[in-house]
């Protein structure tokens, strides 16, 4: 049997997924294909699929719902946990590779921006300490970018995991964090029977700007809405359609979905369910070009949005905000055009030439990097990170801060539930 590792994700998998549930149901599969013997979890809610085989359905707020998952598991690959439940991951000396794609600090502080300051001081402390727990626990991390790789080396330096001995074997340390950012699927995208836009929801000779993905509060549709709207003014063939506003998963919709349901009408459309996973081929390929906008704020300095890999999946031409580690590689391969933050004309400029060179201008950069940035890729090098997470050193049993942060964590989480 091939090693046998416990994906536990953290978020819903099943019909409807975001960018979460997808890299752990993906990554599921592609073990398998691999000669691993990989197993899911996810919360209450979730659903099997295809990609992610046997699923386990835990609840988040009881640890002993994970036993059988974890029955015979050699290795857990899953991203920073409330540290009750991640101490169950780590029982008798269970490697724990960290999945730390998610530049949760700062996400968090965006996030929870309009709280009151004693709740949000509460949330801090949650989210620190959740983090502060696994980056001591944790046997092998990995993240998204290389920009994020130097951001948690510098919190693992904190936390005192650059090992000497460790690093005399490995000086650039990728075998304690690499860069495994989400993959590409390997099968090419297959238009449905019938437009699921064109000639339907939106005119058959409209010029289609996709939101692709959900909207979150450090996000910035407005822009993107400003200018499509101007657009429309000029050429009224121009519309703007957001794939989904809710989220696929127990929490509440964020109140920047809530901003843009109110800004539908005829230029801008949304959909307000969530876009399943096997269907959203149709919208990608019926599209001219991509929209992605955000705030210049920390979380997008060192975000990853997996969103966009369906558009080089698809041939998808791209114009996004500038600043974060994709919006370099749009830049640096040709897949579009990135234009400063809110910043209305310069993006109505932008999304007018990049529809006018349409996709022939970016096929071949993009199909050049999706052959070579799959989800077999992906997980291979997880595999590679848990099978030596298995051969080192474990992290000290005793650590001090770590149990402090387990403690801290517990005690901020109960005061906050009730409110």
């Amino acid at each position: 049997m091939g090693l046998r590792i416990l994906l536990l994700c953290a978020e819903q998998i099943g019909l409807e997924m975001a960018a979460a549930g997808i890299r752990y149901a993906e990554l599921s599969q592609a073990l398998r294909a691999g000669g691993a013997a990989p197993r899911c979890a996810a919360p209450i809610g979730s659903r099997a699929t295809a990609a992610s085989g046997e699923l386990h359905v835990y609840d988040p707020q009881t640890p002993a719902t994970l036993k059988e998952a974890l029955r015979g598991v050699d290795v857990v690959f899953a991203p920073p946990l409330a540290p009750r439940l991640a101490a169950a991951l780590v029982r008798g000396g269970r490697p724990w590779v960290v999945d730390l794609i998610n530049p949760e600090p700062f996400e968090g502080l965006e996030h929870h921006r309009g709280r009151h300051p004693l709740a949000r001081r509460a949330l801090a402390i949650v989210r620190i300490d959740r983090i502060s727990y696994a980056l001591r626990r944790g046997r092998a991390f990995v993240c998204a970018t290389e920009r994020q790789r130097d951001m948690w080396l510098g919190m693992l330096a904190a936390a005192r995991r650059l090992d000497p001995g460790r690093y005399d074997a490995d000086p650039m340390l990728t075998d304690l964090i690499d860069v495994v950012p989400s993959g590409i699927d390997e099968r090419a995208p297959v238009a449905p029977s019938r437009p699921v836009l064109r000639g339907g929801e939106l005119p058959a000779d409209a010029r289609i700007v996709l939101w692709n993905g959900g909207v979150w509060d450090w996000f910035d549709p407005e822009t993107a809405i400003a200018a499509v709207t101007r657009l429309h003014a000029r050429d009224d063939r121009w519309r703007l359609f957001f794939m989904s506003t809710a989220r696929p998963s127990l929490r509440a919709a964020m109140g920047a979905a809530e901003r843009v349901a109110q800004a539908a009408g005829d230029v801008v459309r949304v959909n307000r369910e969530w876009v399943s996973y096997a269907d959203r081929a149709g919208y990608l390929l019926e599209a001219d070009v991509c929209v992605s906008t955000h705030r210049p704020t920390l979380e997008s300095r060192f975000a990853y949005r997996n969103r966009l890999l369906d558009c080089i999946w698809a041939g998808l031409p791209i114009v996004c905000t500038e600043g974060d580690d994709f919006a370099k590689l749009v830049a640096e391969q040709g897949w579009g055009r990135t234009v400063r933050p809110e910043d209305p004309e310069e993006l109505v400029a932008a999304l007018q030439d990049v529809v006018q060179a349409g996709r022939p201008a970016v096929a071949e950069s993009m199909m050049r990097y999706r052959t070579e940035h799959t989800w077999s890729a992906a997980a291979s090098r997880i595999h590679e990170l848990a099978t030596a997470a298995l051969r080192g050193a474990r992290p000290a049993r005793l650590d001090p801060v770590a149990g402090l942060a387990r403690a801290r964590h517990t005690a901020a989480a109960a005061i906050r539930r009730p409110r």
